[in-house]
């Protein structure tokens, strides 16, 4: 994933075209922005009035996306709760974050199963994760992170569209096999999981390949 937001080229000129017809594909670029959209997220925790904004971020990867975040702003004040099943991607992030290791903690986690503390984040963050999970788990997932967000925070849950019109290149010569949803099914999903219809609402990165559910919790 982290050579997807780097734009890694292969040594080797030949595979270097591959690596730059792959990075071209719009599920690359959408995963790129994806990244970016995170990024805003947080900068808009650091100008809120919050004293030290607490974030989760559920299967977090690499950790490119939170080590930019440090690296841009060294003064930053949120706070950054890594949950990863990954061992080695744990150890990579803590790599990426040490300048920030005040601000970021690592957890090593089974996504599926992790029930965040009550009323503990003032945003849950799940990106990539969704796209892998039965409806089922699903629901089950948003509404154990849900219940982890304050009054008046955030969840923020992304999932590939179904119009992704990378979707037969990545299966085929990919092997990445996404469980894709539209706006409406999320939507449903939502609902499902107990989240308030009148805040819960769908975004957009710029390709409209990458959906991400929101919902503002309200304040008690």
């Amino acid at each position: 994933m982290d050579r997807l937001y780097r734009e890694w080229e292969s040594r080797d000129p030949h595979l270097a075209r591959w690596d730059r017809f792959c990075h071209a594909q719009p599920a690359a670029r959408a995963v790129r922005n994806r990244k970016k959209f995170f990024l805003q997220l947080l900068d808009t925790l650091d100008e809120s009035s919050l004293s030290h904004p607490k974030v989760l971020n559920l299967a977090s990867g690499p950790g490119r996306d939170v080590a930019e975040h440090f690296e841009r702003h060294p003064d930053s004040r949120v706070q950054v709760h890594c949950v990863e099943l990954d061992h080695s991607a744990i150890e990579y992030a803590a790599r990426l974050c040490r300048p920030a290791q005040d601000r970021v903690s690592f957890e090593v986690g089974d996504a599926l199963k992790y029930r965040p503390p009550h009323h503990a984040f003032d945003l849950a963050w799940c990106a990539g994760l969704m796209d892998y999970v039965s409806d089922r788990a699903f629901v089950a997932i948003t509404r154990r992170l849900y219940d982890g967000v304050k009054p008046g925070g955030r969840l923020v849950v992304g999932n590939f569209s179904k119009d992704n019109p990378s979707r037969s290149y990545m299966e085929v010569f990919s092997n990445w096999v996404l469980i894709h949803r539209t706006e409406a099914e999320l939507l449903e999903l939502a609902h499902r999981a107990g989240l308030p219809d009148a805040s819960t609402f769908v975004e957009r990165e710029a390709t409209g390949v990458n959906l991400f559910l929101t919902t503002n919790k309200p304040l008690e």
